[in-house]
């Protein structure tokens, strides 16, 4: 049986653009741990010392900021609610992706209210929200999705049809 809520964190080395480090979406693959166990672990002597990045969380009706004082050992975290209007109003589906290749980092939200979708989007982590247009009219369809990243390349360089 898949779990009810099945959260990935994702770790970040300098910045969100900087290299996955830590990940654990472990999801449905750990048949030994809870299928919601989701930890990590960074080894400094492997990945070397800096700033790492977490970005955001989405719990049901909240999305999440944490930030990390590395003054201290080890580093406390501070959690911020910095949600959306539009997305902290309902939660069947919650969805968050970040876009880290080009451009700023862009982080989407996204809810399911019965059939249909409602996302909203920030640049500056969260400060300010532009509620987007999610699925529009009612489609009849359950389970939205987010796509993003950059286009894939035919093998002469040009983006696909």
């Amino acid at each position: 049986m898949l779990p009810v809520t099945d959260y990935d964190l994702y770790i970040h080395k300098d910045s969100n653009t900087g290299p996955v480090v830590a990940t654990s979406g472990r999801g449905a693959t750990s048949p030994t741990e809870p299928l919601t166990y989701e930890d990590t672990t960074i080894d400094p002597s492997i990945t070397g010392t800096g700033v790492y990045t977490t970005a955001f969380f989405l719990s049901s009706l909240q999305t999440l900021r944490v930030k990390f004082d590395d003054t201290a050992s080890p580093a406390p975290a501070t959690w911020d609610d910095v949600s959306a209007t539009n997305t902290s109003l309902v939660s069947l589906d919650p969805i968050l992706y970040t876009d880290s290749h080009g451009g700023p980092n862009r982080t989407f939200v996204s809810e399911l209210a019965g059939k249909a979708s409602l996302m909203s989007f920030t640049d500056d982590d969260g400060a300010n929200w532009t509620i987007s247009q999610g699925s529009g009219i009612n489609s009849g369809v359950d389970h939205q999705t987010i796509g993003g990243g950059p286009y894939a390349k035919n093998p002469d360089g040009s983006l696909k049809d």
